[in-house]
């Protein structure tokens, strides 16, 4: 993992972390504008995706 996401106000995104892990869409789990790194949301939602059956 490259970096944990977080808000540009430097709050952790454990949450939207977790939903990508279950499956959910990247643009629903959080406000991509309010996040300070979209390339460490999208390890993740490509690490959910890769680890489907």
């Amino acid at each position: 993992m490259p970096t944990i996401p977080h808000t540009r106000t430097n709050k952790k995104l454990e949450v939207p972390v977790k939903r990508l892990i279950q499956g959910h869409a990247l643009d629903r789990v959080a406000n991509l504008d309010a996040v300070d790194s979209l390339e460490a949301l999208t390890y993740f939602a490509r690490f959910a995706k890769d680890s489907e059956g």
